[in-house]
């Protein structure tokens, strides 16, 4: 009911795409607060519910870097208990994820031994 209250019509949005949205649980995260990713309409802020997918292989990110706002695909990257969303980008030989307003500010170094952590955004929820 708590999350009813906080995201208006989200149940049964939500319901409408993922019918089997219990299911999905482990896979749903809430953005922790003091991280956001603005820059895009609406912006994913702190308290956001984020549907995440597994990334199959290496991400394929060439066709993605010319693209802006909801158009190009959001990451998540897990350290720990902390979880950062971003657009992921190539620097020389490493992925790197934008965090912060339009992609730009915090620049995150995503190691070969880290890509098990990263993550694709399939569907948020913003708190209204």
């Amino acid at each position: 009911m708590a999350l009813r209250k906080e995201f208006v019509e989200w149940p049964m949005l939500l319901s409408l795409r993922f019918p089997q949205l219990r299911s999905l649980d482990e896979r749903i995260v809430r953005l922790p607060q003091g991280r956001a990713l603005q820059g895009i309409d609406p912006p994913i802020s702190p308290g956001s519910l984020i549907l995440l997918e597994e990334i199959p292989g290496l991400p394929e990110i060439e066709s993605e870097t010319t693209k802006t706002g909801w158009s190009r695909r959001v990451y998540a990257l897990r350290r720990g208990a902390d979880l950062l969303c971003g657009y992921l980008d190539r620097n020389d030989n490493q992925y790197v994820l934008l965090a912060g307003v339009h992609g730009i500010g915090e620049v995150i170094s995503v190691h070969q031994d880290d890509l098990h952590q990263l993550s694709y955004v399939s569907g948020v929820a913003v708190p209204v």
